[in-house]
This record gives C-alpha cells, structure tokens and sequence, in this order.
C-alpha cells in the first residue's frame, strides 16, 4: 500500500471545483437509492451522519432519508451556496469546513465531536484528502460501532466509438499537462489509496451508476472535469471543442445512449 504520507504532502484537501459549481451540480451523475439503503443497513445508529467534500449534496439529501441528522461539509463556499439553494422537503445541514477538521472544530461542533458520527461517507473526492489528517479526524467524530464508506466512480463507457473520442480528449487534450496527480486513485479505483480501517463489510449491491443520456448531456458533464476547465482557463478557448465534431459522427443531437459509470468502494468500521 502506498503511505499516505506520500500521496498527502498537501496542508487541506484540494478546491479545483468553486469555478463551475452550478455545472457541477447539474451534470455529475447521482447515486443509486439502493445504495444508500445498503449504507444505512450497516449502522446500528441513524442520529448522524457527515458527508465530507459534498459538492452539490448528491450524496447528502439521500442520506436524509436514514439519519436524523446530515452534515455536509465542503472547502468550497461555492459549491456549500449551491447545495442551500436546492429546495428539498428534507435537507441536510450545509457548512464550509475542510474535510481535515482542526482539534478545535471537533471540541466545538455540535455533531462533528468526540464519538458522536454515526456515518461518514466520502463521494468522488478522497483522492484529494490529506488522509493522515483526515484519518485522524475521523478516528476521533466516528462511533466505535460506525461506518466510513468512500467511492469512487471511473470514467464513462457508452460504446467503443464514443469511448475512443473521449479518451482522445481525456489522455491525448489534457492528460498530464492538465490533471493533478492525485486523479490517478480515481483511475486505478482507489486500490493503491491507504485505507486503515477493518474492510469485514458487505459492499452495496451497486457495480455501476447508469445514466440516459443524450450527447448535450454527456458533453456537459465532460465540462465538470476540473482538468478541461483548467486548460480552458490557461488557454482562454475550449480545447475539446473539435471533438464535438467527431461526437456528431457516432451520436445523433436527438439520440439518448446508456452511460455507465463503474463504481468501486471502500467501506470500513474503527479497528
């Protein structure tokens, strides 16, 4: 296993989204309901649960459902203002924090103190964490009986022709002049991400998030990776933009195709 002190040189977990946070929140893809149930199932407490790094909230309004509490945390003021304006019948607290809570934090929040968490759940962003500190906080907020469960999602499969065209963007257009180092844990599906806790859990039923889409669709959602937005922000154009073209040729403007998006896991309790 690689130490995480040599993944982590960095103080705070990274903020590469604050940009583009309403397109964020529009175009990443949701997670299934059975999921979340699955999650749920595994705590025998339902007080509280945190959701670090939240972005928009799509992990933290499903988890309403199951705790009597919800904290989603986020570096970003952007993203944390965007999930507030989401109307929901049920809606999880909002708060600006790092994931890598200070000691100070921890001794004053009402729910993210001493043994107080019933759950804590990290969607798409671990790789970005200062993981010793991180750990260390959460090692303090879990319940002895609690639950941390991180995923990650890699990229995208719809048919081997508009595959191609996205690596072509992917690896070809941005790849490492242009993505952070750390999104290679997203790649290789966390396996080489340190993870101290006991893995004796049954993983969710979900291999994949699957989502209908048309080619608007998936072109959007290829905008909310912060490594395009980077190079459309260094190079004041859209580097990708010729690629729409070869899009065209494969997809049709009105034709909805089956995106998939294979998940992988990791999901412990304190040793």
């Amino acid at each position: 296993m690689i130490s995480t002190r040599k993944i982590s040189a960095r103080f705070f977990s990274k903020d590469l989204f604050s940009g583009f946070s309403s397109s964020y929140a529009k175009y990443r893809p949701d997670y299934p309901a059975d999921l979340f149930s699955h999650l749920s199932s595994l705590t025998g407490d339902h007080q509280v649960a945190w959701d670090v790094a939240t972005g928009s909230g799509q992990a933290a309004f499903p988890l309403c459902k199951y705790y009597k509490t919800v904290i989603g945390t986020d570096l970003s003021s952007n993203q944390i203002n965007s999930a507030k304006q989401i109307q929901a019948s049920n809606s999880p607290i909002f708060e600006s924090l790092p994931a890598e809570l200070s000691s100070e934090t921890i001794d004053t929040h009402k729910y993210l103190t001493h043994n107080n968490v019933d759950l804590i759940t990290i969607a798409q962003a671990l790789h970005w964490f200062n993981l010793d500190q991180f750990y260390d906080a959460v090692n303090k907020v879990l319940k002895k009986n609690g639950v941390i469960a991180a995923w990650t999602y890699q990229l995208p499969t719809v048919n081997s022709q508009v595959d191609e065209i996205m690596m072509e963007i992917y690896e070809g257009v941005l790849g490492k002049k242009y993505w952070d180092p750390q999104r290679r844990h997203v790649d290789e599906g966390y396996a080489n991400l340190e993870f101290p806790f006991d893995r004796d859990v049954p993983l969710p039923p979900t291999r994949d998030i699957r989502k209908e889409w048309s080619l608007e669709d998936y072109w959007n959602y290829l905008h909310t990776w912060s490594a395009l937005q980077t190079a459309i922000k260094q190079l004041n154009a859209d580097p990708s933009q010729p690629f729409f073209e070869k899009f065209l040729k494969v997809w049709n403007r009105n034709e909805i195709k089956t995106v998939k998006f294979p998940i992988t896991f990791l999901i412990g309790k304190p040793k």
